[in-house]
């Protein structure tokens, strides 16, 4: 879920205090980053409630981007699969010290 306020503001819910290249970091991991550059303000460009300015795949990209800030242990993705998730090295990119697995599709 996505508040109203800017990508920057939405990712650093996953962290205050992230540095801008902690944030550079998880958008590219979470393929967040090339569609940040192309946006007119970048980070600074402003999404409206739910992330209504953005297309579904965006909004899940800075979704994932916002838990990555936090570090978790543990991920747990569900619903359909996605060319993300479908990824093994998308979901390995977390650098997290635990260990990556993927479940088979259902």
């Amino acid at each position: 879920m996505l508040f109203v306020g800017t990508i920057r503001e939405n990712l650093l819910y996953g962290n205050a205090d992230a540095s801008d290249e902690r944030l550079d970091e998880v958008a590219a991991d979470a393929h967040a980053d090339i569609f940040i550059r192309d946006l007119a303000k970048g980070y600074g460009e402003l999404v409206g409630e739910r992330g209504i300015t953005l297309s579904a795949g965006q909004r899940q990209s800075l979704a994932i981007a916002r838990v990555m800030l936090e570090r978790p242990r543990v991920l747990i993705l569900e619903g359909r699969p996605t060319p993300w998730t479908r990824s093994r090295s998308g979901l390995c990119r977390m650098r997290s010290s635990a260990s990556c697995r993927t479940a088979p599709p259902a």
